[in-house]
């Protein structure tokens, strides 16, 4: 986590509001997890701090708080250190640094006898995925070919992970569409020819992996593919070729190549399985899981209680994207109003996409998840969809390997054998849509109010 400080144009420092700004900045500060002793102060203060620093947006060389006392301490500082400090002026400078050293803040200036400094970006989505991030820049900095695997569901924030990381690096980052191989490919090779400069032309995907493989052994090269499993789904000739490239050009490269993917359940059994001929390098697999309870907390407006982070964990889970539709200027009650409980609200009829799009038959899928609401055994949900006990186990089994759903067994029983076992659903927006908004639909599109008590429901 940190916050990046530079000087940019005017016209792109004024496109932020002022609340967009101090927001940001406190969603930075309310996120941090380091144990420092500034962290005592409040993030009004902290904001307060920031504007002194001379980082507001739009104004240039902010005017400091002279405060006596205070310029004494910095100066006290600035002669144990070794540095001048004895005007005013320097001392409001060491000011500066002082407290953006205290906070927190890497401070990027442009070569100018003045302190200038401006907020252009303030990174907050990372909450949570900070170890993700580090180790991506492990395997970067390390020298020859590196493969990592990266992927969770939808909305779990792969993309703006993997943008964080590209930044600043010599890369490649394609993202792969729900088109077949050659428009793809067409789209990969106009990627590819804007970083090379050259107009580039490929036949055959295998000739666009040994063009990467060539342009690496130039320069280290970072090449990302978002949608991986999209791109190597209905053609498998192109994981064939991927895999050919690793074994040959890609092997003696100086390349780091990260393939993205949503779908969580191909790619465990295709991808990453035992059976995948990953004969000379194994991937680096890093799963995005959901945020849990703490960090999901940090996502959520200020001022939120105690209680209603917990009730919005409850239902809403810890998908970065779900988290951010709370606003903090309405109850608790009218927020999953808005994001559930209407006609257009953005939850609706999204939660089941998100998670069960890749499989065969979603209809049989959701009729299980539906069932779990009402009873949480093999009988009762059998019962409840009128299909064979055979039929359901098979189906539970796909949802248990995706992690969609948990069973529980008595203590001291074997979870393999236990006739005793009670399933749940794992994912907390599922079980929510699930138990309160699919009952509900045809009442909610007719215009009808539901669930008046949704609160003590809760």
């Amino acid at each position: 986590m940190r916050l990046i400080a530079l000087e940019p144009k005017r016209q792109q420092a004024n496109h932020l509001g002022s609340g967009n700004f101090q927001r940001a900045l406190r969603d930075f500060f309310l996120a941090r997890r380091d144990k420092t002793a500034d962290q005592r102060r409040s993030a009004s203060h902290k904001i307060k701090i920031v504007r002194n620093l001379g980082l507001s947006l739009g104004f240039r060389n902010a005017p400091m708080n002279n405060d006596r006392h205070q310029l004494r301490h910095i100066q006290e500082r600035a002669v144990a250190d070794g540095r001048p400090g004895n005007s005013a002026r320097q001392a409001r400078m060491l000011k500066r640094e002082v407290l953006a050293e205290e906070i927190g803040v890497v401070v990027l200036p442009l070569p100018s006898n003045r302190v200038r400094f401006h907020i252009l970006r303030v990174i907050v989505e990372l909450v949570g995925r900070e170890g993700k991030l580090d180790s991506l820049e492990k395997s970067w900095a390390a020298s020859g070919f590196r493969f990592a695997v990266l992927y969770g569901v939808h909305r779990c924030g792969k993309t703006k992970l993997l943008s964080e990381f590209v930044r600043e690096k010599n890369g490649i980052f394609f993202s792969a569409q729900k088109l077949n191989w050659f428009m793809n490919l067409r789209v990969f090779e106009k990627t590819v020819s804007a970083y090379s400069g050259e107009e580039e032309k490929f036949e055959r995907w295998k000739d666009a992996f040994a063009r990467i493989g060539k342009l690496a052994k130039e320069k280290r090269l970072l090449l990302v593919i978002d949608n991986f499993s999209d791109l190597i789904s209905d053609e498998h000739s192109i994981f064939s070729d991927f895999k050919n490239a690793m074994e040959n050009e890609w092997r003696s490269a100086d390349l780091f190549v990260v393939a993205s993917s949503s779908k969580v359940f191909f790619t465990e059994t295709e991808i990453l399985s035992e059976n995948t001929a990953f004969s000379i390098h194994r991937p680096q697999v890093v799963k995005l899981e959901e945020l849990d309870y703490l960090d999901a907390a940090k996502l959520l407006p200020e001022g939120t209680s105690t209680e209603n982070k917990v009730r919005y964990y409850g239902c809403l889970g810890g998908i970065p994207e779900y988290l951010k539709l709370v606003d903090g200027k309405l109850s608790f009650e009218e927020n999953i109003r808005n994001i559930f409980l209407t006609p257009n609200a953005p939850l609706f009829e999204a939660p089941p996409m998100v998670f069960l799009d890749e499989l065969r038959e979603p209809s049989f899928y959701n009729s299980i998840l539906y069932a779990l609401s009402k009873g949480s055994r093999i009988n009762e949900i059998v019962n409840e969809t009128g299909e064979s006990s055979t039929k359901v186990n098979k189906y539970l089994m796909t949802l248990l390997q995706m992690q969609i759903v948990g069973r529980d067994v008595p203590f001291g029983e074997e979870n393999k054998t236990s006739r005793k076992g009670i399933y749940t659903v794992n994912t907390k927006s599922l079980a929510f849509w699930f138990r309160f908004v699919l009952p509900h639909q045809a009442d909610i599109v007719c215009g009808k109010e539901v669930l008046p008590n949704l609160s003590e429901e809760i």
